[in-house]
């Protein structure tokens, strides 16, 4: 952590970084972030919605708006993540994403697709509805994601499922992420997947086996592989916060990754939404289903970093690693973007004494406010 320095950007990407005693070249315009943190742009791997707009509707121009609304809360990168639906409705998100990804934005980049399903346990199925899951095979997977391949960064897969593992080393062969997910693997069935390539926890002690005294379950295998990065839903809901602290103890600071999971009423006065068929409603601070159940979140990751400074004795950089740098590694962008570094693309926020947003730099440009 540098306590006062300058920051020189170039056509989007940081050029220089000096101590606050080099000198500005002259006629280059400043901008003084005034005593603020300067912080790496937050990057979301898993987010369903955020402004009153829902990734799986299929069109670019949600996806465009949800990158504007992520602003507000310091992301600069994010991937649009899918639930369990009809194959032609993943095919028409996917669609979304890749036009999305070539369209120009003053918002939030897309660095591709997440899918969170279909190839999930049915008793660990949360939210999703159990008519859009389907057994996990080459055939399933090449249905959904022929054509879209490059475009998909981590898929979900419940690797105790016949056909799981097998089909995450096909995910690993093309470069997608293995996430293991709504799951109720026993240790060794979550262990044989992370040996066929499962690199990624999705929504870590959330719709999995949990962690017990004779057997660790899939909860135990994410804590206990290092070959794995874990999420954290860090909204005080879905994790008591010692949970969530006994996580990253277990993983340190870089084996998680800070995540949303939220859902379209993020940031706005919505108190009804719709998620493929599922009603949610807000109250009490999150997104629950009628009988309940929680249906993703509220969270934005500037929230999260606040929470886990609130809940322990944590190092501010440490946290900021986990919604930034960490998600960068795990997506292969970590020598493009989540850290500041010379030859990194600009993307940083500005945050108060109390890590509220004040402003939000995409490639050196400002979008928020």
């Amino acid at each position: 952590m540098i306590l006062r320095g300058n920051i020189l950007i170039k056509s989007g990407k940081i050029e220089r970084i000096t101590d606050s005693q080099s000198v500005i070249p002259a006629g280059i315009p400043q901008i003084d972030a005034g005593g603020n943190y300067v912080s790496p742009g937050f990057i979301d791997v898993h987010i369903h919605g955020i402004g009153g707009y829902d990734a799986t509707a299929g069109d670019e121009e949600s996806l465009i708006q949800m990158g504007k609304a992520l602003v507000r809360f310091g992301t600069t990168t994010f991937l649009p993540t899918s639930v369990s639906m009809p194959t032609p409705q993943i095919r028409s998100f996917l669609q979304a994403v890749k036009n999305s990804m070539t369209r120009p934005s003053v918002g939030a980049k897309i660095a591709g697709a997440n899918l969170e399903g279909p190839f999930l346990n049915p008793s660990k199925r949360g939210v999703h509805r159990e008519e859009y899951l389907q057994n996990p095979s080459l055939d399933a997977f090449k249905e959904i994601t022929q054509g879209y391949e490059h475009f998909v960064k981590i898929i979900t897969t419940a690797p105790e499922l016949e056909g799981g593992s097998e089909l995450c080393r096909e995910y690993v062969h093309l470069g997608i992420v293995a996430a293991m997910g709504h799951t109720n693997a026993t240790f060794e069935q979550a262990m044989k997947g992370i040996d066929a390539g499962i690199t990624h926890i999705t929504h870590t002690f959330n719709a999995m086996s949990g962690l017990q005294g004779r057997e660790p379950g899939a909860a135990g295998a994410a804590l206990i592989s290092n070959d794995v990065k874990a999420e954290i839903i860090a909204d005080g809901l879905h994790l008591n916060p010692h949970v969530a602290l006994l996580a990253i103890r277990a993983k340190g600071p870089d084996g998680i990754i800070l995540v949303s999971d939220s859902m379209m009423p993020t940031g706005t006065q919505m108190t009804e939404f719709e998620l493929c068929g599922t009603k949610g409603y807000v109250h009490d601070g999150g997104s629950f289903t009628d009988d309940g159940r929680l249906c993703g979140s509220l969270l934005t990751l500037d929230r999260a970093v606040r929470n886990l400074l609130s809940w322990g004795h944590l190092e501010l950089p440490d946290v900021i690693r986990m919604a930034s740098l960490n998600a960068a590694k795990q997506l292969a962008l970590g020598d493009r973007t989540g850290s500041l570094a010379e030859g990194k693309d600009a993307d940083i926020v500005l945050l108060d004494r109390n890590l509220n947003v004040v402003s939000t730099f995409i490639q050196g440009i400002q979008a928020y406010p």
